[in-house]
């Protein structure tokens, strides 16, 4: 058997290396927002402490938001109830992963899963964690948005891509909006659904989003140009299949669809 300390090459275990476990921060990090010059100079870390950033989008009035996939239960740390977020992206600030979800400490019981130990810290110290601009249902998916410019959608709407959940692999079954593209008010944050297959088209249980003509898994959207066309760019089908080793996900090639929405008035 060979021991591996955190954050170092494999075979050494702690106290092997000068460093000990101080791992060196690197600017191209992961869970970070990057920010750079167009020739891609000056790479630097604009804010940090993201899970999975998705989606980037600025506001008329020049506010960074961002959404985040939450986490799941799976792994050796599995965290229940964790929501997928809206953010707005702040210069150094830190938005909580790994130890805070949605802003608050993952110590919290109602994020404990049945499917692994208590979650615990695994930072010694905290910087001060931001809060969402808008909290969704676990799984939900939010993937990439973009912001109507026009009339014809709503000036300001933002309208986002709900990729979905991946159950039963990424934790237990929860009623989300995802699958579709839902439509968020900036100003007063109410969501709403706005491209979604209809129940009646769904196809059979567990493979709903598989065996059905409507959108399955979007992942993007944007306008055109004269911002009278949405554009959807929907993944297809994949679900997640019983196997030896577990559930694993599947996709369904060929699948993959282009959307375009227009306004009737």
């Amino acid at each position: 058997m060979v021991s591996t300390a955190a954050f170092q090459p494999f075979g050494m275990a702690k106290g092997e290396s000068k460093d000990g476990f101080v791992a060196k921060g690197q600017v191209k990090s992961n869970g970070t927002i990057l920010r750079m010059d167009p020739d891609g100079s000056n790479l630097e870390v604009y804010a940090w402490g993201l899970r999975n950033p998705f989606g980037l989008g600025f506001t008329p009035d020049g506010k960074l938001f961002c959404t985040e996939a939450g986490m799941d239960e799976r792994g050796s740390r599995p965290i229940a109830n964790a929501p997928d977020c809206l953010w707005e992206i702040k210069e150094g600030a830190w938005y909580g992963f790994p130890d805070f979800v949605a802003g608050e400490p993952v110590t919290d019981p109602k994020f404990r899963s049945n499917r692994g130990p208590a979650p615990e810290f695994l930072l010694v110290e905290h910087p001060k964690v931001e809060k969402p601009v808008l909290a969704l249902p676990p799984h939900t998916g939010g993937a990439k948005f973009d912001l109507s410019r026009s009339a014809a959608f709503g000036k300001g709407q933002a309208y986002i891509a709900l990729l979905g959940d991946m159950l039963p692999s990424t934790g237990e079954p929860n009623k989300h909006p995802g699958f579709g593209v839902a439509r968020l008010d900036m100003k007063t944050l109410k969501i709403e659904p706005f491209f979604k297959t209809r129940p009646e088209a769904l196809g059979p249980k567990g493979f709903e989003y598989v065996a059905t003509a409507g959108p399955k898994r979007p992942v993007d959207v944007k306008f055109s140009p004269d911002g009278k066309s949405l554009y959807v760019v929907d993944f297809g089908a994949m679900v997640d299949v019983p196997t030896a080793v577990g559930p694993t996900s599947r996709p369904f090639p060929g699948t993959g669809t282009l959307w375009r929405i227009t306004a009737t008035q």
